[in-house]
């Protein structure tokens, strides 16, 4: 380009030279600045990103995923992921570990339908929640806080117990929903593996899916 505006220029065309020099630089500076207002906005989205509060605490935090064989029972599959749990907690610097049918940020994984025990069936759709199965050391490990009742301790997690309930733990948003202005620690939801599910405790929202989602 600087070549050609120089045999413009010896030419003897320097008013058509200078016009096209002055288009250029309009050119230039209308790039610039749209490249500019670009990198703005990138920037401002990005800081918008960081502001979102996702519910957990990724600082520090090691994900690895384990697949199993599809051959593998469920008994042994239990007890392949406790092992490898119980191994890596003895490794340097590790605080704590956790394992999580699927974790966040990676969508919403598995659901089922609800509805409060002792409420009638709802005409129409039923509602549905997201679920997943978490060890007791998972809102720990993730930083997810416990805003009410208490964790999970071990044994209700994988088995279900003698007398034919589950202990569950919701987050706010199904609280919000379904017990507003009413303590829901004790109450029993209904649907999903078929028996009822006990709720032990409230813990905060987390984003399921994006961000930007809607927490649920």
């Amino acid at each position: 380009l600087r070549g050609a505006l120089s045999v413009g220029r010896s030419g003897g065309l320097q008013g058509r030279g200078g016009k096209l020099e002055r288009s250029l630089v309009v050119a230039e500076v209308a790039l610039a600045m749209l490249i500019a207002s670009g990198a703005a906005l990138l920037v401002r989205s990005v800081q918008n990103l960081y502001a979102i509060d996702p519910g957990i605490d990724t600082r520090g935090v090691a994900v690895v995923d384990i697949l199993t064989s599809r051959t593998m029972n469920g008994n042994a599959r239990v007890e392949a992921i406790n092992r490898i749990m119980a191994e890596m907690e003895q490794l340097p610097g590790v605080k704590s570990v956790a394992s999580a049918t699927k974790i966040p940020l990676r969508g919403p994984g598995d659901s089922f339908g609800i509805r409060l025990e002792g409420d009638p069936p709802l005409e129409g759709a039923t509602p549905f929640t997201y679920f997943r199965i978490v060890t007791p050391k998972y809102f720990e490990t993730m930083g997810i806080r416990l805003m009410q009742g208490q964790n999970f301790t071990g044994n209700e997690i994988w088995d279900v117990p003698a007398d034919g309930e589950m202990a569950v733990i919701i987050n706010e948003a199904l609280a919000n929903q379904y017990f507003p202005n009413q303590n829901p620690i004790g109450r029993r939801l209904l649907g999903g593996f078929n028996v009822p599910q006990r709720i032990i405790g409230v813990v905060s929202d987390v984003s399921e899916g994006n961000l930007t989602d809607e927490k649920e």
